[in-house]
């Protein structure tokens, strides 16, 4: 049918009044008209027996073949509303089988189908196939929303046949002429004008740019973007976007306007692109540093962004005067040198502060000591107890190991507390409490506190304490032993313990208070100090967020009795206040042996704090290199959030030759480089053959205890000496006063095996961190040269 409907519909015109526009249709449009009008079904006429109707808004006209019917629209409006016109036949003897729609005459006149935006429905009552269709109500139905003005001549015919066979005589009694005219909406048509050109645009290469026009024109006009005159392909809207410009993007840009009645180009836009702007960022961070006093080291960074960098160091958050290019050269290195130092990068894009690169300050002997704070009571009772918390700096070139101590002596040279230094290392600081009874007689007293190694005696400095005793008041009290941290990052939360001892001559009740106070005096955090007899002492606890901003903070710590007023003293606190970076951490306590025989296994057990932004995930490690910057072991830091501690070791294999040697933890993430800081541990190997020697393996030493358990737990050794122990060997294990606390058999363990010993003991009372030593003897010959340190949390 449809190749009928086209052999007979060779040419489609257009009538148009001469005030109208011209009209073009395409074969895929005749296509669809005829198609969907021939599928309508067929007639068969007797002369003068049929009537063709129409139906459309302004009633129901009939006529019989042959006869014209006038339809007109308007431009933009549904023809005939939303029904459509609806074209029916009637009359018929026999039912038409076709419908359809063509031009008005087969020989010489010609028109369209249907004006454009018009389509026909398909009729009612109709089915598919082959068969007869025996249907006396029959409708053909034209429906839409005219597009184009114009005089449109259109011829409705039915048939008897499904599909013609190519006579004339089939329709030539069944087809009516339908005029449609259809005006436009009353706007006049005109060549588009440009009212806004598209304006010249600098952007930074990699972002994004617009460029716009705003046209008028009827009908409504279209767009073709063009560079340097050369259409851009799919930039055919008023606006035209580029994303993530390059250098080749630059250039003129100009759109061309059309509609049919004309065209119009604007005037040329030009983009220039200018190099991207990027936020500072550390390419390579600061690595941390070991230097002698008097010498010279320079920390560098490498920064990259976009436009110019500028840089300023910072030690311990505080810029340092001139220190503005990206390397930091430090001449003469004192001991006040030591610290953390930051390099913070800025462009007009933002700011960046690296990695904390620490340095270590040491003097060139084996033993040397710097007494950096002290917190301390500048008065106590007469017989009460004093006590002062040291924070000093080991800046020799040796570990300090059980032999060493910080000591007090009064004026007489007369020791009066010790205070254990084991495994503090090079350029590492640990706080050492010192306490002794007070004097019984009111007055001042000068005492000395130096640090010594026993058999080697004295470091080369020490430092005065002067110290007023006081008489007996009502109230009292002792700053003993406090676990507050030396720095915490910026709006932390801290949690700290303070152990105090009621030293005046009244009991302490529901009016006596414990207070935390800042710098500027205003109480941050307090806690009750209810029901405590002079000469006792508790732990109490204080909390307090943490500055925001980095830098070094001053507190102090001061009881009170309300209604009564502060004690006579008070302890002072301070803390510093870190950069806050996405990666940092803080090495909190490490074990090893100083000193081992050629070949022993060494295990480093580390306890180490996240004290960065951001949760350790798969890709953070901690690793351990030798002086040679060979990486030697990596040890999976994931899973701990900031400012959660996490316990490691490292396992190694000592060198073969007797020497000093040097090896260096840090942690690191994938891909990002390494942490600010890293920590140096020295080892000594000895020369063999030694008769007793031992390595320190695993054990099951717990880092926690209640106060007044039992604590069992076992440790490995291996005998790495050359002949075996005896019935005279054992496993010592003693606390930080040197008293015994278990010391299991070693007998019968030949060179080169294990023995993996029991040991017992009952923890301490009082909630703290106590230090323990685990060291082999020989009973009649001294202690063997390799100890292990082993640290406990009472809480």
């Amino acid at each position: 049918m449809l190749l009928v409907l086209l052999q007979r519909t060779p040419v489609l015109r257009v009538v148009l009044p001469g005030a109208e526009f011209a009209l073009s249709s395409t074969v895929g449009q005749v296509l669809k008209c005829a198609f969907g009008l021939a599928a309508m079904g067929g007639y068969n006429s007797l002369a003068g027996a049929t009537t063709f109707t129409v139906i459309s808004k302004t009633g129901t006209a009939t006529g019989a073949p042959t006869s014209t019917f006038q339809i007109s629209g308007t431009v933009g409006t549904p023809i005939n509303g939303t029904t459509g016109v609806t074209f029916s036949v009637s009359g018929a003897p026999v039912v038409p089988k076709s419908f359809g729609v063509t031009d008005d005459d087969f020989g010489g006149y010609y028109s369209d189908t249907l004006p454009p935006g018009l389509s026909v429905l398909p009729m009612s009552g109709v089915t598919a196939g082959g068969a007869p269709y025996y249907n006396t109500n029959l409708k053909l139905t034209i429906k839409g929303t005219p597009t184009d003005a114009g005089i449109y001549r259109v011829r409705l015919w039915a048939a008897k046949a499904l599909a013609l066979a190519g006579s004339t005589s089939e329709i030539e009694a069944g087809y009516v002429v339908a005029n449609f005219t259809i005006t436009d909406s009353g706007v006049v048509d005109s060549a588009p004008i440009i009212t806004t050109q598209p304006l010249s645009q600098t952007v930074a290469a990699g972002a994004s740019v617009s460029f716009s026009v705003a046209a008028s024109g009827s009908p409504a006009p279209t767009f073709q973007w063009r560079k340097a005159g050369v259409a851009i392909a799919n930039a055919t809207k008023a606006t035209y976007t580029m994303a993530g410009v390059s250098a080749g993007d630059a250039g003129s840009y100009t759109v061309v306007v059309t509609n049919s009645i004309g065209s119009v180009t604007s005037s040329a836009a030009t983009l220039t692109v200018s190099a991207a702007v990027t936020g500072p960022v550390i390419v390579t961070q600061p690595l941390s540093n070991a230097a002698f006093v008097g010498g010279a080291v320079t920390i560098s960074a490498v920064a990259s962004g976009t436009p110019v960098l500028t840089y300023q160091w910072q030690k311990n958050g505080i810029a340092i005067g001139g220190a503005t290019s990206a390397s930091l050269t430090l001449s003469n290195i004192q001991l006040s040198d030591a610290g953390s130092y930051a390099l913070v990068v800025t462009n007009a894009a933002g700011s960046v502060t690296s990695r904390f690169s620490r340095l270590v300050v040491l003097v060139s002997q084996s033993n040397a000591i710097t007494y950096a704070t002290t917190v301390s009571s500048t008065g106590v009772t007469a017989g009460g107890v004093v006590n002062f918390d040291y924070f000093v700096t080991n800046v020799g070139t040796k570990t300090w190991g059980a032999n060493h101590y910080l000591s007090i002596r009064d004026i007489n040279n007369t020791f009066v507390a010790f205070s254990s230094l084991i495994g503090i290392l090079p350029g590492e600081t640990t706080t050492a409490n010192l306490n002794f009874p007070a004097p019984a007689t009111p007055g001042t007293y000068t005492y000395y506190v130096q640090a010594l190694e026993n058999g080697v005696e004295f470091f080369s400095t020490q430092t005065t304490v002067i110290l007023t005793v006081l008489a007996p008041l009502a109230n009292a009290i002792t700053y003993n032993t406090t676990s507050f941290p030396v720095s915490a990052a910026p709006g932390s939360n801290v949690i700290f313990t303070y152990n105090v001892t009621n030293t005046g001559t009244q009991a302490w009740g529901a009016n006596h208070i414990l207070s935390l106070k800042n710098g500027a005096g205003v109480t941050i955090s307090s806690t009750p100090l209810t029901v405590l007899a002079p000469g006792l002492s508790k732990t109490v606890n204080l909390s307090f967020t943490v500055p925001s901003a980095p830098g070094t903070y001053n507190y102090t710590v001061q009881a009170s009795q309300t209604g009564v007023g502060n004690f006579g003293t008070q302890a002072n606190l301070t803390l510093t206040v870190l950069a806050p970076q996405p990666n940092a951490i803080v090495y909190n306590r490490v074990r090893y042996p100083d000193e081992v025989v050629p070949g022993a296994i060494l295990n480093l057990k580390y306890t180490l704090s996240n004290a960065g932004t951001q949760a350790w995930g798969g890709t953070h490690f901690v690793s351990l290199r030798d002086s040679n910057v060979s990486f030697l072991a990596f040890v999976p830091l994931s899973g701990t959030a900031p400012r959660a501690t996490k316990t490691m070791e490292f396992t190694l294999t000592a060198p073969t030759t007797p020497g000093t040697y040097t090896y260096y933890v840090q942690a690191l993430e994938d891909g990002i480089e390494f942490f600010s800081t890293q920590d140096v541990v020295i080892i000594t190997v000895v020369a063999l053959p030694l008769g007793n020697a031992i390595s320190y393996n695993t054990g099951t030493f717990p880092t926690t205890a209640s106060p007044g358990a039992t604590v069992n737990f076992t440790a490995n050794v291996t005998n790495r000496g050359t002949r075996t122990w005896g019935t005279t060997t054992y496993l010592s294990f003693r606390d930080v006063d040197n008293t015994f606390l278990a010391f299991p058999s070693l007998s019968g363990v030949v060179p080169g095996t294990n023995r993996t010993a029991q040991l017992s003991f009952v923890a301490p009372t009082t909630p703290g961190i106590y230090t323990y030593t685990l060291q082999a003897f020989e009973d009649g010959v001294s202690f063997f040269t390799m100890a292990d340190t082993l640290v406990l949390l009472v809480q």
